[in-house]
């Protein structure tokens, strides 16, 4: 393919011509460019790695074949392990875990530490005393019906989690059945 050839290829494919087209061209090319950066990054750092391995490798008589893709490999699982314990507690997935949070139904169904905490040092005693002043006002029926729900709220306290059966009819849009599932 001729300069020229490639020019009028070029000015066809894009839908800028002039000027504005070879800036359109070039930050595609750029962008294209960033996004395998960090891949040839790691690929370069592999390989550099398992160069600078082979003196140590054939001096410990391992052979080079062997050797440079089991240091190339051994390299790629460190990174890979390291990523993957950065992202995990750095917090870097906070948006999944809040979306599986909301449409997970095993993570429904437990209580965080953070929630058994704020039920039992707050709403627990808060209905407590609720229930008390319901009772000196003479409303019985409404202090025993909060009396079962807070019952029912310690229970669920101590063992972390609302059993499937006691779970509030209001939020069952939230669960999802063995043969669905969430992207």
């Amino acid at each position: 393919m001729t300069f020229k050839s490639y020019w009028y290829w070029f000015r066809s494919r894009s839908a800028v011509s002039g000027e504005e087209g070879i800036r359109k061209f070039i930050a595609m090319q750029y962008a294209k460019v960033r996004r395998m950066a960090g891949i040839i990054s790691l690929v370069l750092l592999m390989t550099s790695d398992a160069f600078l391995m082979l003196p140590y490798l054939e001096g410990w008589g391992i052979h080079p074949y062997i050797g440079f893709p089991m240091v190339v490999l051994i390299i790629s699982v460190l990174i890979w392990a390291i990523s993957h314990w950065y992202y995990i507690t750095k917090d870097m997935h906070r948006a999944e875990q809040l979306a599986e949070i909301k449409l997970n139904p095993y993570a429904i169904y437990e209580l965080s530490p953070k929630e058994q905490m704020q039920l039992r040092t707050q709403f627990i005693p808060l209905l407590v005393s609720n229930a008390r002043i319901l009772r000196n006002s003479g409303d019985t029926q409404g202090a025993d019906e909060l009396n079962k729900f807070v019952i029912q709220l310690d229970q669920w306290v101590r063992s972390g989690r609302i059993p499937k059966d006691q779970f509030p009819p209001e939020l069952d849009k939230y669960i999802i059945s063995d043969k669905e599932s969430r992207l």
